[in-house]
């Protein structure tokens, strides 16, 4: 895994596999786990709690159903970040005509939700997101 900010990764929840196109890497859920968390085959299949022989994960397992809730919150997210976006920076632009401290924390603001945007775009990036969800979503309510 590497820290590209194009959108360039893909998972597709039906296959249960995932693509990275800026590095070529890609795999089903057990080689994601295994490089985004350093493990083994066998670490990374327990961590999912894959009991069976066979490495792929049987449907309506909650790794499937929390691959899917992790795929809805980002794409939902993102539209959320993007609209805050484009109002922050429509702020700014009045607000830098007649109030320079509303002006600076606007573009602060914007600065901070581009850069969650451009996180989306990577699996390490969606992670850390997913895990301090509570946080962001408060921030964008």
């Amino acid at each position: 895994m590497h820290s590209e900010k194009t959108p360039s990764f893909y998972v597709d929840p039906e296959k249960q596999v995932f693509h990275c196109f800026g590095c070529g890497e890609g795999g089903d859920v057990i080689e994601f786990v295994r490089k985004l968390k350093d493990m083994s085959f066998h670490e990374a299949r327990e961590y999912l709690g894959i009991d069976s022989n066979d490495h792929k994960p049987i449907a309506n397992d909650p790794v499937e159903s929390l691959a899917q809730s992790l795929s809805e919150w980002r794409r939902d997210v993102s539209i959320r970040i993007g609209d805050r976006c484009l109002l922050s920076f429509q702020r700014a632009e009045i607000a830098e005509q007649c109030d320079r401290e509303e002006y600076s924390r606007l573009v602060r603001e914007f600065a901070v939700l581009s850069e969650w945007q451009s996180s989306l775009w990577t699996a390490e990036g969606v992670i850390e997101m997913w895990e301090s969800r509570e946080a962001i979503e408060r921030i964008l309510v």
